[in-house]
């Protein structure tokens, strides 16, 4: 049973691909659950679903632009679907390496192609924590860690819901400075 949260163009795309997939008997999952995922750092995701209807959740980044990119990032999840791919392991690669052999589509683990430039509108703006040579005294506040000295400032906003801070490279608690 396949669910799809999304329409049109990307639906008959990823259609396209379980039909390629089933024609040269791939043990794909029947059961999963398409949608659109946003954000500039993956393609896409597949993510197993512990008691729920659908065994898979499968999400294709929106801000893909090419055809090409968008079938490639398809094919790269429903081959985690296969039992023993869920890693990017030798059986995952043989898979991948059959699909460009067959179709001429290039599966790889890491990416390749340009997002649209709408991904990364907010990329850096939701940044709470920032290096101590970028620290403004109007916006932020200078916190250190007692165990390794490092230091970071730290948007005032990010105070507001009581966030507790903890070191990047030792995990202990921030103190004020």
């Amino acid at each position: 049973m396949y669910i799809y949260n999304y329409k049109g163009h990307y639906k008959t795309l990823t259609e396209e691909c379980i039909e390629k997939l089933n024609a040269i008997h791939f043990p794909i999952a029947k059961s999963i659950l398409f949608k659109q995922n946003t954000g500039y750092s993956k393609y896409g995701y597949c993510k197993k679903n512990r008691g729920k209807e659908t065994v898979y959740t499968i999400a294709i980044n929106k801000w893909l632009e090419d055809d090409i990119a968008i079938k490639e990032t398809i094919m790269h999840e429903l081959i985690h679907t296969i039992p023993g791919c869920y890693n990017h392991g030798r059986l995952f690669h043989d898979y991948a390496y059959e699909v460009y052999r067959v179709y001429g589509i290039k599966i790889s683990v890491t990416g390749n192609h340009k997002l649209n430039e709408k991904a990364y509108k907010n990329k850096g703006i939701r940044r709470k924590v920032f290096r101590a040579e970028e620290f403004d005294k109007a916006t932020m506040v200078m916190m250190y860690c007692p165990k390794c000295q490092n230091t970071f400032a730290i948007k005032k906003t990010a105070f507001k819901w009581g966030s507790r801070w903890v070191c990047k490279r030792c995990r202990e608690k921030l103190l004020y400075l």
